[in-house]
């Protein structure tokens, strides 16, 4: 007997290494002709992407020195300010390679670019084991950005968390109150005040005595993840981590 889903498979992958032959894809940033087996990115140009290093900060996952106080691996940020979320892991630094990838992706139309990064969602260690989350909430996006891009990263992101129906579920648990100024375009303590209840929780979606995954695509100076987490634990939320895909390095 054929396996119905083997024989689903080889089809695609036959029809997917004939469209490669008719329409050769190039990689998005060295524009060299991508092998059949390779997506988005070539091998090299992949391989070379910046990961973060380690150790890191057990609270923003920002990269610490060895010698930085060694005894808690928290950051001096995270030792003097407020922190709202419990933990968070990221996995590449936001700089070249990576800050033109995702740039791109955001900026230019190209949402399918993120696939590249579905086996690091997929297989990471998030601060809890992942089975152990209530939901997964992407950080949500102006409404007026979704409606350029048509989409919000966050919630691609977040569905490379979710294990085929098995909980924890997305939940768009979070809603933005009104449009604010980019972050990107405002200092330390201008994105603190740019922020301030800016998020509110859907009253649909119960959050009180919930343990809570955030997703984002790129943590700078934790501002945001901490006032969603702050958002989340006014009403009752027991625990807030966060995944990003990449954090900054300094600053």
């Amino acid at each position: 007997m054929i396996d119905t889903a083997l024989w689903h498979l080889e089809l695609k992958n036959y029809w997917v290494t004939f469209l490669r032959f008719i329409f050769p894809a190039n990689c998005l940033l060295c524009h060299q002709t991508l092998l059949l087996d390779e997506a988005v990115l070539c091998s090299s140009c992949f391989d070379h992407l910046p990961r973060l290093k380690h150790p890191q900060c057990q609270k923003c996952a920002l990269e610490i020195p060895p010698y930085h106080h060694a005894a808690t691996n928290v950051c001096q940020d995270c030792r003097n300010e407020k922190r709202f979320f419990d933990q968070g892991t990221a996995f590449y630094r936001y700089q070249d390679g990576m800050k033109t990838l995702m740039r791109a992706a955001k900026f230019n139309g190209m949402p399918w670019a993120f696939k590249v990064f579905k086996p690091d969602f997929q297989q990471t260690l998030t601060p809890l084991p992942i089975a152990q989350y209530d939901m997964i909430v992407p950080v949500p996006l102006d409404w007026w950005r979704v409606r350029q891009r048509d989409y919000n990263q966050a919630h691609l992101l977040a569905a490379y968390l979710e294990r085929g129906g098995q909980t924890p579920r997305i939940r768009q648990a979070l809603l933005r109150s009104r449009h604010r100024q980019p972050q990107s375009l405002l200092n330390r303590e201008q994105r603190k005040e740019n922020l301030r209840n800016l998020f509110r929780v859907d009253k649909k979606i119960p959050v009180h005595g919930k343990t809570i995954l955030l997703v984002d695509d790129v943590v700078t100076t934790g501002a945001t993840m901490n006032e969603c987490a702050r958002t989340l634990k006014q009403h009752g939320a027991k625990r807030v981590d966060f995944v990003a895909l990449a954090r900054t390095v300094t600053l």
